[in-house]
């Protein structure tokens, strides 16, 4: 069981690992798309700058709508990473919580197997301490019976010793 537990602790320790990378892609992810959203942001700050000021030539609108377009698909596709990214840290977390709990239910497991084994241990430690007492106290039964007792049995007692005592000895 140590050897299954310890594969359980490495195999948690991997999912973790996983996860934790899964988290860090999808908030690197995240990050991506606040740059991107800067960047949209920045150009549509600029084309209002310019279209505030004079009369904006067409030719500029069209460059401008050719800077944004790919910045704002920029967008949509860092979007989509961060779905992906988080979606698959999603993923690793619950791989590693299914690690944690198959390694805590072993854990579990041990710890009930210990227990039992413990209690087994002292059951039979009681049982071979309740048979040497046994054993002393048939030993000391043998020795009392064995003992020469006084032989009080035989012995007239109560009424049958006064009895005893008016019966008179011949003289």
């Amino acid at each position: 069981m140590a050897r299954v537990a310890r594969v359980r602790t490495l195999e948690e320790r991997v999912a973790r690992a996983a996860w934790a990378q899964a988290q860090q892609k999808a908030q690197a992810a995240v990050e991506a798309l606040s740059r991107a959203k800067g960047e949209v942001a920045g150009a549509l700050d600029g084309l209002r700058a310019l279209q505030s000021g004079a009369v904006l030539a067409g030719s500029t609108w069209i460059a401008f709508q050719r800077t944004v377009a790919p910045l704002e698909r920029r967008v949509g596709a860092a979007r989509e990473t961060v779905r992906t990214q988080a979606g698959r840290a999603e993923r690793a977390r619950e791989v590693w919580a299914t690690a944690e709990r198959a390694r805590r239910a072993l854990e579990h497991l041990v710890e009930n197997a210990r227990t039992a084994a413990r209690v087994e241990r002292e059951r039979v430690e009681a049982a071979r301490m309740d048979e040497q007492a046994s054993f002393r106290d048939q030993g000391r039964r043998r020795e009392q019976s064995s003992a020469p007792q006084p032989p009080t049995a035989d012995l007239p007692t109560g009424a049958a010793l006064r009895r005893a005592d008016d019966v008179r000895t011949p003289r």
